[in-house]
């Protein structure tokens, strides 16, 4: 009966997540001696040891000594290097803090433990997780800010100097994700563009982002509720301070991510804190940024409080304080605020993971999930005020139209929007609870469509785009059921068009010849209108208010959908697709989970010709602030022409062939 429903589902989803996106949706060095001692201390490892000058690996930083490893015969890298305190008892839900200074030396030759989050495909290395992922459980660990660099070889094996930095924020949702999954590897980066590369781990879902009032300081900074946002701050002031000492330039720093990872970028070139605080007093954190699939998607303090309350009231469901969501949120409205800050600051985080899982993977919000990241508040607030009453109340009177709509809709159906058995069941469920960033004024803008509209941002040259498939990443994970997707996902088996259609035909069999091609015209069909949708509020729009008050704004969509069939088709030129292209990590077994059913012997020169240029027009940028030519590095490209506001060529296309890169110009 559930499958039958299935294209149904899919169309009702997709509807919801498509008016989201069209509503807006130092220290002491070490000893001199050498000691037969090992310490132990977190995630790191150390050794006493005096520094030698011509060792390459090892390194000065403002805490103390760090000693990388050669990553390959071409990169040198050092892994888990603690950029702050850990963020445990008294710093939950806090600012992060400089790191404690060490003695001796810490051995950085391991990733750190990724943060604590439900697993899924979008923050795992391999298949020795796959238990994990198809059950939701919970992995990580609070402790887990520290981050990764990659440093390429000089031809006598010393370490290079004043080299471009290039700093990668990871997307996930801002519910997901970590800085040690292959995808996100820098080393051929590294090498390709002749570049430092730093990957971090931040904070995500409930412990990177939670508001209450109960939980407030008086500190502006531990009061935000975007503790995630400031832990990329606080990366990118380690960055600042100590990248000289591995070869990069602190002063040619590139910011760049996608999905999540843009959104958070984008937040913090519009937030006040930082303008005012950093930027304003000549302190620049960054001087170029890559926006890939990026965004606005803010949710007020309201429904900040909102989600705090409904993580809280899951977990007294789940300690058997109350019998259902509703009875524990009245329990909850009769708390005192010491109480409320109490249970928050004192329960185990992997409980607070569980009893939001449980809770949204038998209930997804979506409802919830779509009225916490609409931007249509955002986008009334460009109007001029006269009008902005009428069209709020047409937005409120749409909304109530789209509730009474779900009212009518059969439960079972409902239920089925996001069925037992999806992939994207846990991850949308936790959606549905953790909003993304926070409006609190001050970190984050209340409305940084304005800021940037008035040109009261942060200005570095900008390079910013999308995919040509977008939504076809969100449709296949809410069609396919769990063990079909990690089949997919770790490349034992992909399963063929007709298998797919057959899991969403809402029709007997027998009409299948006459009625299937509607799925396929129905599945283009959404994606086109969503991804349109996306790429106009989240690319154009931005671009568009940027270009007014600076000419450096660089915009690309990328067309790459070389996948075998049928993934050409269901996934395409999706969401995500172009990060392995971005990092270079295109190559036979590199880019999990893409290596595994996108990467083919038929399209590997084609990939990988596109890769290589884009890493050229990257280089160039990261340099001297615009794409242009990189005509030397790999020779002759097109001319990659600032945006125009609509006007002449608009973009640079991003594709390929099984054999060529195809790019071009186009309006």
């Amino acid at each position: 009966m559930r499958r039958k429903h299935l294209a149904v589902t899919a169309v009702l989803l997709c509807a919801l997540i498509i008016v989201s996106m069209e509503g807006g949706a130092l220290a002491s060095a070490a000893s001199s001696s050498w000691f037969l001692v090992s310490l132990n201390t977190g995630t790191a490892s150390f050794a006493v040891a005096s520094q030698a000058s011509n060792d390459p690996l090892l390194v000065k930083t403002a805490y103390g000594l760090v000693r990388g490893f050669a990553w390959d015969n071409y990169t040198y890298a050092w892994l888990g290097i603690p950029y702050a305190k850990p963020p445990v008892g008294d710093l939950r839900w806090k600012a992060p803090q400089d790191p404690t200074p060490w003695q001796g030396v810490l051995n950085a030759t391991s990733f750190s433990d990724i943060p604590m989050q439900i697993a899924s495909v979008m923050c795992v290395a391999d298949e020795s997780y796959e238990d994990e992922i198809a059950t939701g459980a919970v992995i990580g660990s609070e402790d887990c800010l520290y981050l990764n660099i990659w440093v390429p070889k000089t031809r006598d094996g010393s370490l290079p100097s004043n080299l471009p930095v290039f700093v990668w924020v990871y997307g996930g949702a801002d519910v997901s994700g970590s800085s040690s999954m292959p995808l996100y590897y820098g080393a051929n980066l590294a090498r390709k563009a002749n570049a430092v590369v730093v990957t971090f781990n931040y904070r995500v879902g409930i412990e990177g982002w939670l508001y209450h009032p109960a939980l407030k300081t008086g500190d502006p900074l531990n009061d935000s509720g975007n503790y995630g946002l400031l832990d990329i701050v606080k990366a990118l002031e380690w960055v600042k301070k100590n990248i000289k000492n591995f070869g990069g330039n602190p002063d040619c720093v590139t910011i760049a991510g996608e999905s999540a990872g843009a959104m958070n970028i984008l937040a913090l070139i519009t937030s006040p804190y930082v303008k005012q605080q950093y930027f304003d007093k000549g302190i620049k954190l960054f001087h170029r940024a890559i926006l890939e699939s990026g965004g606005i998607m803010t949710a007020s303090l309201e429904a900040a409080e909102r989600s705090a309350n409904l993580i809280l009231a899951s977990l007294l469901v789940k300690r058997g304080n109350a019998n259902n969501i509703n009875e524990a949120l009245n329990i909850i409205a009769n708390m005192t605020q010491d109480k409320i800050a109490s249970l928050l600051r004192n329960a185990d985080m992997k409980e607070l993971y569980e009893a939001v899982r449980d809770y949204s993977g038998a209930q997804v919000d979506l409802l919830s999930l779509m009225t916490s990241l609409l931007p249509s508040n955002l986008l009334i607030g460009l109007l001029p005020s006269s009008i902005q009453p009428v069209v709020s109340d047409l937005v409120d009177q749409m909304n109530k139209l789209i509730t009474t709509i779900m009212s009518l809709v059969p439960p079972e159906l409902l239920s089925s929007l996001m069925p037992e058995d999806s992939a994207g069941k846990y991850l949308m469920g936790l959606m549905s609870v953790v909003s993304m960033t926070y409006a609190d004024g001050y970190v984050v803008a209340e409305n940084p469509y304005i800021r940037l509209r008035d040109g009261n941002y942060v200005k570095v040259p900008v390079i910013i785009g999308s995919c040509e498939e977008e939504f076809k990443f969100f449709l296949s994970m809410g069609l396919s059921d769990m063990a079909s997707y990690l089949n997919t996902t770790f490349g034992r088996y992909i399963p063929s068009l007709s298998e797919y259609l057959e899991a969403m035909r809402p029709w007997p069999e027998e009409l299948a010849p006459f009625l299937d091609w509607l799925l396929l015209v129905g599945y283009d069909l959404i994606s086109t209108v969503s991804t349109k949708l996306w790429e106009a509020v989240g690319t154009d729009l931005v671009a568009t208010f940027m270009s007014k008050h600076q000419s450096n704004v660089y915009v690309f969509r990328f067309c790459w959908n070389q996948e075998p069939k049928p993934l050409d088709f269901l996934l395409g030129a999706c969401h995500s697709i172009d990060v392995p292209f971005v990092l270079g990590n295109v190559g036979e077994g590199e880019g999990f989970p893409y290596c595994n059913f996108a990467w083919t012997k038929q399209n590997e020169p084609g990939r990988i010709a596109l890769s290589n240029a884009i890493i050229a027009y990257i280089s160039n940028f990261m340099r001297n602030g615009y794409p242009g030519d990189p005509d030397g590095l790999l020779g002759k490209l097109p001319r990659w022409d600032n945006y125009k506001d609509l006007i002449g060529y608009e973009r640079i296309i991003f594709d390929a062939t099984d054999t060529t890169a195809v790019i071009y110009m186009k309006d």
